[in-house]
């Protein structure tokens, strides 16, 4: 029990070595921190998805790369640019901080809606054209 213990603690030991730690901060256009920004990083070589994280409240991520490997990092938060970057990794830990920028997206959208039925005293009165769906029959078709 105690060999197995041992051998399951060296592999353990042996895949944290193999990587690289990125650590860094995310940041808006004020330089304030954002919290729950999504940072990704795509193996280039093999399109893959490698790391992902969420940034905490003070906007820290951090995320395990492999050796000697090149990434497309990719940085988003609502309301904000999509930052992607290109990075490549060496043998030592990697702190890197990004800046999102604002979209230039409308600030918000105003919705009118009609009602398809009135009430006026005792009576209903219906909108006829709120119950097209364009697959009525008229009466000449017939």
């Amino acid at each position: 029990m105690k060999n197995n213990f041992c051998i399951v603690l060296l592999l353990v030991a042996y895949t944290s070595i193999a990587q690289v730690k990125l650590e860094g901060v995310v940041r808006d256009s004020l330089n304030k921190p954002l919290e729950l920004a999504n940072v990704i990083a795509i193996n280039q070589e093999t399109s893959a998805l490698e790391s992902y994280g969420i940034s905490d409240a003070a906007g820290k991520f951090k995320l395990a790369l492999g050796k000697n490997g090149t990434y497309k990092m990719q940085v988003s938060y609502i309301g904000m640019k999509t930052l992607e970057e290109n990075l490549t990794t060496q043998e030592n830990d990697i702190s890197k901080d990004f800046l999102l920028r604002a979209d230039n997206a409308l600030d918000a959208v105003e919705l009118t809606y009609e009602m398809p039925v009135t009430i006026k005293g005792d009576t209903l009165v219906y909108n006829a054209d709120s119950f097209k769906s364009g697959t009525e029959r008229k009466l000449e078709d017939v």
